[in-house]
């Protein structure tokens, strides 16, 4: 038991540390869009859209990694309600804005980053409908896991780096398809990483009459 919740923690941590990459992401583009000083490679897609993207998903992983602080549900159950609130509506803007910038702008992603980001964004969007799905039947322990998985989904930009910086500093830059397989590979990292935080399901206690 010990081990196991060492195990867990150092998955907290991980997590927690990949948030801080699109939160840093996030506040430099919101400098970009101040100043108009160009800090990081530029995009064709507009900034207002990558803000609105970028804003909502990273909103999301802020207050999810609250969330799942110690004892956070159990001692603030209101304050976890209208979180968990405000989480679902930015996630879901964050997934439908992820699929149309993906639609609307086909010229920043191969084939293979393409048909990733698109199945990647409609997984998070089944993801949110099954855990507002869960959480009306009041079955808490699956709510939880599909707001974990939708969680991961939106971390992708957080766990990259540790993907594709290791593969170009030996490699270099220009092997588009294998970096393009690399950030797919990302959120099957990230669901993985999600299911061994989140633990086997628990076994419905059957009701005795």
């Amino acid at each position: 038991m010990a081990a196991q919740s060492k195990s867990r923690l150092s998955l907290k941590l991980l997590l927690f540390v990949a948030m801080l990459v699109p939160v840093a992401i996030m506040l430099t583009r919101a400098y970009e869009g101040i100043t108009a000083q160009p800090l990081l490679p530029q995009s064709a897609v507009p900034l207002w859209a990558l803000g609105l993207h970028g804003g909502a998903s990273v909103l999301f992983l802020v207050l999810g990694g609250m969330q799942v602080l110690p004892g956070f549900r159990r001692d603030h159950r209101a304050l976890h309600q209208r979180m968990g609130r405000v989480m679902i509506a930015v996630s879901l803007v964050g997934a439908l804005s992820g699929i149309w910038i993906t639609l609307a702008w086909p010229a920043i992603s191969g084939p293979v980053l393409y048909w990733g980001r698109l199945l990647a964004g409609v997984f998070w969007l089944v993801a949110l409908m099954l855990a507002v799905q869960a959480i009306r039947k009041r079955d808490f322990a699956t709510h939880g896991r599909w707001m974990l998985r939708a969680y991961g989904l939106a971390l992708t930009a957080g766990t990259l780096p540790f993907l594709l910086l290791p593969f170009m500093a030996v490699f270099g830059e220009g092997h588009l398809l294998m970096e393009e397989t690399l950030q797919v590979a990302g959120w099957v990292v990230n669901i993985w990483l999600i299911e061994k935080l989140a633990g086997p399901p628990r076994r419905k206690m059957p009701v005795l009459a």
